[in-house]
Parts: structure tokens; sequence; C-alpha cells
């Protein structure tokens, strides 16, 4: 009797150990399945980019560029346009790499259907060109850094100061510092006492 008592009771622990099994593979399902609606629910995807700031970057060119940004997914199911997991980062630097006038790139949500992108451009310090070249080809705006940022032509009134000298050979192509930061140093003193 006390053989066919303990063969219950062990036929009873493997049921409630499979019930138990069925239960957390349910519950998985289930969260997994939540976790996936909300992932591609209409209410939490980014439908509108907007950019703003004091740009003169296109701002439908950073609009389609955000778009294409949101328009993948991570892992192939959770998609880069949900709001709560949007790239915020690597939009910020992906766009401060492909635009080099932007001096930053802010990305932020001002719903979940809204994502708004904030440029601000660089100032230029000045403009400097190579020996006595005019053209945009040899003269670039440079920044309060020394970092060489967009063509320029020599005759353009943005920085009112044209420097004139050799650039670092590996200076170009843009977004590189045109000169040593000593030396960077010396010219920027030069320049702002003018």
């Amino acid at each position: 009797m006390k053989g066919t008592r303990k063969l219950k009771t062990t036929k009873v622990r493997q049921k409630k150990k499979i019930g138990r099994i069925v239960l957390y593979f349910v519950f998985a399902i289930v969260l997994s399945g939540g976790v996936i609606y909300f992932a591609h629910a209409d209410m939490l995807r980014i439908k509108t980019v907007r950019v703003g700031g004091e740009t003169t970057v296109d701002a439908n060119v950073v609009e389609v560029r955000v778009g294409e940004l949101i328009a993948s997914s991570y892992f192939g199911f959770l998609p880069k346009s949900n709001a709560l997991v949007y790239p915020r980062r690597e939009i910020e630097q992906i766009l401060g790499t492909e635009f080099p006038r932007a001096e930053t790139v802010e990305a932020s949500l001002t719903s979940f259907h809204d994502l708004e992108v904030t440029i601000t451009d660089r100032t230029p310090l000045f403009t400097w060109c190579e020996g006595g070249n005019n053209d945009a080809e040899h003269c670039f705006f440079v920044d309060q850094n020394g970092y060489l940022y967009a063509p320029a032509l020599a005759t353009t009134g943005d920085t009112g100061i044209v420097v004139r000298g050799p650039l670092r050979e590996d200076a170009i192509p843009l977004r590189n510092f045109y000169v040593t930061p000593h030396t960077f140093a010396l010219v920027k003193t030069l320049v702002e006492t003018l």
C-alpha cells in the first residue's frame, strides 16, 4: 500500500512539473507576442521627421537620411521606427559625420510619432586658402577648433578673414584639422586680434 501511495505521489509530482513547464511555455509565448505586438504597434511608430535648428543643411536630405536609418530593424523583427527603441545615438553620429557643417546634432522625440532633429552649424572663424588659390577647390572654412569643414571661396563674406598658407598633407579631404594644434593656436590668436 505504501508503494502504491509513493507511485501515485511521484505521478502527481510529474504531472505538476509538466503543468508548470506548459504554463511557463504559454507565458513565454504570450509575453513574446505582446512584445512583438507593441514593437509593431502603430501607436508607437515614428511617422514624421522634422529638422530644426540654425543650419544651412538641406532639411529634406536630413529627413530622407533619418527615414533610411529608421526603416530597418533590430534582430530582424524589432523596427527601429518604434519610438521606444529608435537609434538616437546612431542618428546623431551618422548625421554629424555625413554633414560636416553640423557642429551639433540632437535627435529627440516630441511625441511617439514625431522625431525632431536639431542641427547647429559650425561658425567659421576664417577662410583658409592653400597658397595663392582663391577657388573652392583650395579654400575651406575653418571653425574655432581648426577643423576644415566646408569648401569656400576666398571672396565669400562669411568670415571676412582669409588666411593663406600650406595645408597639412592629411588635411584634405575635409573633416580634419588643417595644422597642428600649437600652430592653430597661434593663427587663432592672430585672427582674433585683427
